[in-house]
Parts: C-alpha cells; sequence; structure tokens
C-alpha cells in the first residue's frame, strides 16, 4: 500500500485508527433532505422552474391552479 507524502502513513490505517470511531451509523435515514416539495404554476409552454431547472409539466385544466411537485 502507497505511502501519504505528507503524513507519511498509509492512508488506510490512519483512517482506522483515527476518523472510523467518528463515524456514526445513520440507521437507514439520509443526514440531509433527501425530499423536497415546491409549488409552482405551469407556464403556457407547459414548463415549470425548479432551483433552476426548466422542467416540463402536464397543462393544468386551471392556470391560476398551483402544481405541487416532489423531489428527491
Amino acid at each position: 500500500m502507497r505511502i501519504h507524502g505528507t503524513t507519511g502513513e498509509q492512508p488506510l490505517l490512519r483512517f482506522q485508527r483515527d476518523e472510523v470511531g467518528a463515524l456514526m451509523a445513520l440507521n437507514g435515514t439520509p443526514s440531509y433532505l433527501a425530499e423536497q416539495e415546491f409549488s409552482r404554476r405551469v407556464a403556457k409552454d407547459c414548463c415549470i422552474q425548479v432551483e433552476g431547472t426548466d422542467c416540463g409539466a402536464p397543462y393544468p385544466s386551471d392556470s391560476e391552479c398551483p402544481v405541487w411537485i416532489q423531489c428527491w
């Protein structure tokens, strides 16, 4: 195994010695928000914008009715 140029140690051994104990199990729950809900109005070209990205959407029967979007 290679020796790290700065620490002079093998990276895997250093990780096992110093960092493994600091890691915690998440029990299947992500540590960040994995799902978000947005309310958007569908434009005339059947597009909505979510976080700067244009996405296609079905044309609503009522153009004033907001569309709820789930992103994950």
